[in-house]
């Protein structure tokens, strides 16, 4: 089922990631911006006149979020791809760029699924205030640890270990097995070594740049 999965059309994939992502976007915006959870939230901190101008303001700018929803999604595909391809030209792997960027395109599918899977909590749960995404479950090692005990710069690189995350690298090894044999395994480690560092790289500036 999956080596099919791997053989559907990139750009088929590309759609569907970004129809998610408009789809998740919109709902959560309008969640956030309902009536009920803006003076919840806002209504201790600022007048109703406040909260009002705050909201067409929001609302003449979400053009340009919208714009840039497809844009980040590529520009993120793109850039784990090139951090695979680096890793692969370093080793003499003869695998193309495009095959890379087609299976981080299809691997990211699961990010997309978390994404349903919050809105999905939402939509049970609901929400009074902003603050109650704090509450809902991000499948991270965050989630198992006590909030009180740790730092506050540690939230950001535990909130990172997710089970998406692991079997977002485990999709990536298993697709590039499917276009050279080397064992699922051995792909699992090259991506470790790849997008893992590129990740803990990633993690590690934005974590002294916001604590510095």
């Amino acid at each position: 089922m999956l080596k099919k999965y791997f053989k559907v059309d990139t750009r088929i994939i590309l759609l569907v990631l970004i129809l998610i992502e408009f789809l998740f976007n919109i709902v959560l915006k309008n969640m956030m911006l309902s009536e009920k959870v803006l003076y919840q939230t806002l209504a201790s901190e600022m007048t109703l006149e406040q909260i009002e101008t705050g909201l067409e303001a929001s609302q003449s700018f979400s053009w340009v979020l919208y714009l840039l929803l497809p844009i980040s999604i590529i520009l993120s595909i793109v850039v784990i791809s090139l951090c695979l391809n680096i890793g692969a030209l370093l080793l003499s792997y003869k695998i193309s760029f495009k095959s890379i960027f087609g299976v981080v395109t299809k691997a990211f599918i699961l990010f997309s699924i978390s994404k349903l899977i919050l809105l999905g909590m939402l939509g049970i749960w609901g929400m009074e205030r902003w603050g109650d995404l704090a509450y809902i479950p991000s499948f991270s090692i965050y989630d198992l640890v006590d909030k009180d005990a740790i730092a506050q710069w540690m939230v950001y690189p535990l909130q990172m270990i997710s089970i998406f995350q692991l079997l977002f690298i485990l999709l990536i090894a298993m697709g590039l097995n499917y276009i050279l044999k080397k064992g699922v395994r051995h792909w699992v480690i090259f991506t470790l070594c790849t997008y893992g560092l590129a990740i803990i790289i990633w993690v590690s500036f934005i974590t002294f740049f916001i604590f510095l």
